[in-house]
């Protein structure tokens, strides 16, 4: 759509006619102006100004052609794709046609005085040849006497030159002329990957803002256009334009290699190279949130992409059309964010009930499908099976994000909803309090769990059911994976269904959960960062990458019908019947981020006994419906957990804090405080005991290296926090992993 003249400032606008420069210049050219297109022979010059001039005949201004070169008419002919009727705007006397050869260039003064008799608005002098060491220092007077006739008359001008080298303003470094034109443009053609471009910049331009980058032309039926920026080569308006440098976090099970050289097979001019994967997702996105991160690609959480989107800090990538029939419905919405995509599934998986088929099947039972079918199979199978190492059921119950989401996941599955269509919630929500006594119960009242599992890893869970020591438990297909993988004869044992609901009139929604590629706003090189995304998108490549590792499920729903895949992960068959429900929470509700702070906080003192149902539903409700009255301050907040996650391993003080986030200590410690239910410093003690959770799982640390690296000098006061938070000591956590 073209820009209609305007008054910007005090300034009037002119369209240029080319596509997308009137966007770098913030508006078009200011009326009046000269502008100066310097470049080599075949670089599209005059097309810049046959363009401008058919914009001005287009809206019925007098233009003016002059070329030193060649005869214009001779010009005109050659560029019928402009599709304008040249003779008729001649004839009516709109546009003027001067032909002065380049040897008497001292004749375009006579000429262009001659012209200016009459009015005109747009000028283009085509084929200067100027630029070079014979003039440096000094222009033609004549040539002075034209440009500044032509700033007398008020035209707005376009002059095209050869460019006699690439570097210091393609020759014009200290010619006077710079000096009397008000816009350049430079304008080359390069040669880069085996491929022939044409790129653009503006250097100059007087009175307005404009858009530094160095843009991509296109020559099409349609004339010239602007593509947009030019985003992977370092000088690209040098002779030798280097390559550019992309860093990946990502995983790719063990083929980083491969898939690396693979790429530069395809486009050597692109390093690659691998970056540290993070051990916890926190990494990723504070690697992505670095201003000048060095990471072009990364995997995120879609909880994630969901935030980082919101705040600007991810780029912005092209919808295929193949999208729908490629990926999970659920998926790409979930890399969706106001209509927009910004990551690119790469998984797909949501908590499910995992049973003991062979278990079932010799009782003949089956599969429960309500809670009070699971609740009467785990206690006939205990039963019948006098084991006292075998463990009825287990769900995630440990403190943290996963307890929100199951407990989401326990109250629609009950038919419950968290808040009204307002958003508020009541503590008479009478689903809730099903959820949370259901949830108790299987604990203290069926005795199907371990009445201390609260305090236990999550890997706890995991591990007894790969030992085939739990009759049913709730987790991620990841559990199926590892099981599959191993040479244990439970591997032939095991299947996996739907979560149990209240009766058969409800659905199994489940909390959707995986990870999409994404390319951070402020990466160096978003031009070749999306060449790579493109090409490890490629469903063979994508193929080949599940083949060799692959997580629960693949986003790819092709690869769930894929005889070779399936032979390798016979459980993918159930992929689309549990995921069939899934919901995004972090979209469905507003500040769900902090909401599953609050839910997991109350639910997991109830669970531990801290606190009865009633006071649990009444903290729950007064927290959550907290956010919504103050939510001007969940921003404060926000930024004071980010630093603080980024921070944790130094000694921070509160006075630190205040400086950074520029409110006063006392004021700030409040609103935390009054936000969350928790001071400044206990949030930074639970970032840190769960820092600590991840570095126990690796062995190579002993407990007093855990301590340190977590910001504790002191190993006794970090096990007796430890054991405040948790329930067990570092060394009892670690032994239970």
């Amino acid at each position: 759509m073209k820009i209609k003249k305007k008054i910007a400032g005090k300034y009037e606008r002119l369209n240029t006619g080319v596509t997308g420069l009137d966007e770098m210049f913030y508006g078009g050219l200011i009326k009046s102006t000269i502008t100066l297109i310097a470049g080599h022979a075949g670089v599209d010059k005059t097309s810049f100004g046959l363009q401008f001039l058919k914009e001005g005949l287009e809206a019925n201004e007098n233009c003016v052609y002059i070329s030193l070169n060649e005869q214009p008419e001779r010009v005109l002919s050659f560029n019928k794709h402009l599709e304008i009727d040249w003779e008729t705007h001649i004839n009516r006397e709109r546009l003027t046609l001067l032909y002065v050869g380049a040897s008497k260039t001292g004749n375009v003064n006579t000429v262009v005085q001659k012209i200016l008799t009459n009015n005109v608005d747009r000028l283009v002098l085509e084929g200067l040849n100027f630029a070079g060491t014979a003039a440096q220092n000094k222009l033609p007077v004549k040539l002075s006497e034209v440009l500044n006739k032509i700033k007398e008359k008020k035209i707005t001008a376009l002059i095209t030159t050869n460019a006699i080298d690439s570097n210091n303003y393609f020759g014009l470094e200290n010619n006077m002329l710079l000096e009397l034109v008000d816009n350049l443009i430079v304008v080359k053609q390069i040669e880069v990957e085996n491929s022939i471009f044409k790129v653009m910049a503006i250097l100059k331009a007087r009175g307005t803002l404009y858009d530094t980058k160095i843009m991509e032309l296109e020559q099409n039926r349609n004339g010239l256009r602007i593509n947009g920026p030019v985003e992977g080569y370092k000088n690209i308006f040098s002779d030798f334009p280097e390559t550019s440098e992309i860093g990946l976090q990502m995983y790719f099970g063990g083929m980083e290699d491969y898939f690396i050289e693979k790429f530069n097979e395809k486009y050597p001019n692109t390093k690659v190279y691998k970056m540290e994967v993070g051990k916890t997702m926190l990494s990723n996105e504070l690697a992505v949130k670095d201003p000048n991160t060095s990471v072009s690609l990364s995997y995120l959480f879609y909880s994630q992409i969901f935030k980082l989107a919101n705040a600007g800090l991810l780029m912005e990538l092209e919808e295929s059309a193949d999208n729908k029939d490629m990926f999970f419905e659920a998926a790409i919405s979930a890399c969706r964010v106001n209509g927009k995509l910004y990551g690119v599934p790469d998984d797909i998986h949501c908590r499910c009930l995992m049973y003991r088929k062979d278990l079932l099947e010799k009782y003949g039972l089956k599969v429960p499908e309500t809670w009070e079918e699971l609740i009467e199979t785990a206690k006939l199978i205990l039963l019948k099976e006098k084991n006292p190492e075998l463990i009825g059921f287990m769900y995630p119950c440990s403190n943290g994000a996963n307890l929100s989401d199951v407990f989401m996941e326990f109250l629609w599955g009950m038919g419950g909803e968290l808040t009204d269509k307002d958003g508020n919630i009541s503590p008479q929500n009478n689903k809730i309090e099903e959820s949370l006594k259901l949830m108790y119960d299987l604990i203290y009242t069926h005795k199907l769990m371990p009445e201390n599992i609260a305090v236990y890893p999550d890997s706890y869970r995991a591990n007894k059911f790969k030992e085939g020591k739990s009759v049913f438990v709730i987790d991620l297909p990841e559990v199926m994976r590892d099981i599959n993988k191993s040479n244990a004869s439970i591997k032939q044992k095991v299947w996996l269904a739907p979560l149990p609901v209240l009766n058969k009139n409800c659905k199994s929604y489940v909390v959707l959960r995986g990870c999409g590629v994404v390319i951070p706003k402020k990466t160096k090189y978003p031009a070749a960062a999306n060449k790579f995304l493109k090409f490890y998108s490629d469903i063979e490549i994508a193929k080949k990458a599940e083949l060799t590792e692959g997580y629960p499920f693949p986003s790819r729903l092709p690869f769930l019908k894929d005889k070779k895949i399936l032979r390798q992960k016979p459980y993918y068959r159930e992929a689309e019947n549990l995921l069939k429900y899934c919901r995004n929470p972090y979209q469905e509700i507003k500040n769900y981020d902090i909401i599953s702070m609050f839910i997991y906080k109350n639910v997991f003192k109830y669970l531990s006994g801290k606190e009865n149902l009633e006071e649990t539903k009444i903290l729950l409700a007064n927290d959550i419906n907290k956010i919504k009255r103050h939510k001007k301050y969940m921003k404060v907040v926000e930024n004071v957990m980010y630093y603080m996650e980024i921070n944790y391993k130094r000694q921070i003080t509160l006075e630190e804090i205040s400086n950074v986030i520029r409110l006063n200590r006392d004021y700030l410690n409040r609103i935390f405080k009054f936000e969350t239910g928790m001071t400044l410093f206990d949030y930074l003690i639970q970032v840190r005991i769960e820092k600590s959770k991840e570095l126990l799982k690796d062995v190579r640390f002993n407990i007093k290296e855990v301590a340190s690296k977590v910001g504790y000098s002191d190993i006794s006061y970090f096990c007796k926090l430890f054991k405040k938070h948790t329930g067990v000591t570092p060394t009892e956590y670690r032994f239970n992993i």
